[in-house]
């Protein structure tokens, strides 16, 4: 291996290593708990070092944003199935809701949740973010009412918004899978079923 080989692949992990202590520090802490210099310490690299990857703690939480969006689009990609539109419907919904609720701390970086600033603002989308709309868009195909690609949009920005605010009434405990709450599964099935009668 030549040593440019080697600066590039030690660059590589330098960056993988900030990411990674800064997920880990807002699993711990939330996202507000991140700074550069917890990361410095924890990592062992300099202030500079890490400044050189990313100038702000905000380009940390946008990277790692546009990774979840990727990741939930390979998710939402892998929930495609053959069968009945309500088994696919529900397919989708369920890859969805399980992706946020196992992966809370990118979900929130993707979304601006808990203070931290989406990067859905001011159309801040990277090739990796788009890809997971258009995967999105994909769930049109799934709801056999659909006619036209407005009422398309419009029936995937109700289904997204539905899902979005499932996913934050759980984090806050008012939807969970315990006998006493209500039951996200029941809900599930009731969402489907609308959507798969509209």
């Amino acid at each position: 291996m030549g040593s440019s080989e080697r600066r590039l692949r030690n660059k590589q992990k330098q960056r993988a290593d900030i990411l990674t202590a800064a997920i880990s520090f807002a699993n711990e802490f939330g996202w507000e708990g991140v700074t550069m210099r917890r990361i410095s310490e924890r990592i062992e690299y300099t202030l500079p070092v890490i400044y050189t990857h990313f100038k702000s703690k905000d380009e940390i939480i946008q990277t790692v944003a546009g990774d979840g969006f990727r990741e939930l689009a390979k998710v939402l990609e892998k929930s495609f199935i053959k069968g009945s539109s309500q088994e696919k419907l529900r397919s989708i919904v369920t890859a969805y809701i399980d992706f946020a609720l196992n992966n809370r701390i990118l979900y929130e970086a993707m979304y601006g949740l808990n203070g931290v600033q989406s990067i859905l603002q001011d159309n801040r989308l990277d090739e990796g973010e788009k890809l997971f709309f258009e995967i999105l868009s994909q769930i049109k195909d799934s709801i056999p009412t659909v006619k036209t690609d407005l009422q398309a949009e419009t029936i995937l920005k109700i289904l997204w918004s539905q899902l979005h605010g499932l996913v934050t009434l759980h984090y806050i405990g008012l939807i969970d899978n315990s006998n006493t709450g209500l039951k996200l599964d029941n809900i599930i099935d009731n969402l489907v079923g609308f959507f798969n009668n509209l």
